[in-house]
This record gives structure tokens, sequence and C-alpha cells, in this order.
């Protein structure tokens, strides 16, 4: 659903107003893909292998090689059971300039090794698909669940030196909340142009961020390859589970203050579904 809503304080805060064309609570410009899995009218419990673009621009997705079939609940999607986890594949080229956002909660037993996957590259799988080991090259957003903890730890990832933000292979925050499985909504935006990456945050309390501009880092994404693909997804062997409320992806290297505000219209989507803890 498209609406036209009226933001009465443009940048530099004069109260001037302008117009901006919303697209499910999410603005338009420079939006390449929107999927909402409670918007799209699924049956509870039914099986999810596509998801249909409601931005309007065609970018539909289906479920990669070997994928398992995540699962229609009220508040997105779920895995049906722990296992490799499930993603989407865009048609979308990675390594260009991007801005991504997404909601989810990571169900899967705290255990060494587990970092599963939330957004990365089609080339960062195995030819085999995702019943290969998938060792995340590239780089990705993913999130720590080694331990359980009183909190939710998202973070970019690359680990392929010298393309490892600088010595620091997870660039992210540790977000409180209730536990490692809370809900939360991760974004970040990338401009290979600068070799800018910024990164934000948020479970249940405030909106956490961090920045790189390292520039191997930044080379090695623009120069991977591949398409754009989202979801959820173990980190080499180590399984995955959890559930998957929606994303979004812009053609536009956002600021800070963008992500937060997309971080805030998923949110919106996300209590309208009934998870009211982000």
């Amino acid at each position: 659903m498209r609406i036209i809503s009226t933001d009465f304080v443009v940048a530099g805060g004069t109260p001037l107003g302008k117009s901006i064309t919303e697209v499910n609570g999410f603005p338009d410009e420079h939006l390449l893909g929107l999927w909402l899995p409670t918007e799209e009218g699924f049956v509870s419990g039914a099986d999810v292998v596509s998801l249909s673009d409601l931005s309007g621009n065609g970018n539909d997705v289906s479920l990669h090689t070997t994928s398992q079939v995540p699962i229609a609940t009220a508040r997105g999607l779920q895995s049906p059971a722990s296992g490799v986890g499930f993603m989407f594949d865009t048609d979308i080229p990675w390594g260009q300039e991007f801005s991504f956002v997404a909601g989810a909660r990571i169900t899967q037993t705290p255990a060494s090794g587990s970092y599963p996957a939330i957004h990365q590259s089609t080339a960062s799988f195995q030819v085999a698909g995702m019943s290969a080991s998938n060792p995340q090259t590239g780089v990705t957003l993913n999130v720590d669940n080694q331990l359980a903890r009183a909190d939710v730890r998202p973070a970019m990832f690359a680990n392929s030196s010298p393309a490892n933000f600088g010595g620091t292979p997870r660039k992210g925050v540790n977000l409180p909340a209730a536990g490692q499985d809370a809900w939360f909504i991760a974004a970040w935006s990338f401009d290979p142009a600068t070799k800018k990456f910024i990164f934000r945050a948020k479970a249940s309390g405030g909106i956490m961020g961090t920045t790189s501009d390292h520039e191997a880092t930044a080379d090695y994404l623009a120069g991977f390859g591949g398409r754009h693909a989202f979801g959820l997804s173990r980190f080499t062997t180590s399984p995955a589970q959890g559930e998957f409320h929606g994303s979004a992806l812009y053609d536009a290297a956002l600021p800070a203050s963008g992500l937060d505000d997309l971080i805030t219209r998923m949110a919106i989507s996300m209590r309208g579904a009934g998870i009211d803890s982000v």
C-alpha cells in the first residue's frame, strides 16, 4: 500500500514540509525491495517458498538451494526445526551501494561457533547450497549466539585478512535484552565510493551503532560478487533456528539517521504483528 505523507521538518530543521511516499510504512525513495510476510496473507502454519516484493519493483524472492522451508506465523516466518536455516535469494547485485534493515530473533540453543547470518551474498554459499557448510565468506550480517546472555549481539562480519575491519572481524553492538533469543532489528549501509560502513541496531532499549571505513574490507565487499540474500542461515555447520519478521533493501547508503528511521519503521511493523519487545 502506497501512502503519501508529509514530513514537516526537512534537512536543516526548516519546517517547510515535504511529501514522502510510503510503502507499507517504509519510504519508497531508493527502495529496491520490501519483504513483509505478515502482509502477504499467508495461512498460519503454511510452508513459504517465496515472497513477493511489496515495493512494486518486481524483486520477488525464492529460497536458496537446499534451504529449509520456513513456516508462516502471525509474526512472520519461523524455522521448521533446528537445521541449516532458510535464506531467500534476490536478483539484486551485491557489492553496490546499499542500505538494509531486518527484524528477527534467534531461538537456536547457544553453542560454541554459533553465528547465524541474516544478510549476505549468494556467493557466500557453497555450490551445493545450504546443505553444505556456510562459511560466510565475504562481508555478512550475523549474530553471536555462542552463550546464553542478557543481550543480543548482531554485527557486520568479515574474516578474510586483511579484510577484517582492521583486525576485529565482528563489528557490531551488544544490545541489552531479556535474553539472547529476544527480537531485534539490525540495519547497515555501505558506500563503495567512500569505503564507509554504518551499522545500527535495536532490541528492547535504544538504538546503538558503530561505523567503519576500513578500505580492505570495503574493497572485499565491493568485489565479492553474487546477489543479496536474507533470512536466517547457519555459520559453517552450526545449526540455526529462529524467526524472521521482514526486511527492506535500498540502493542508497543512508546515514545513521536514515538507518535509525528504517529501524523505527520496522519496529512499528513488528508491533503491528504482536512483537512488542522492540
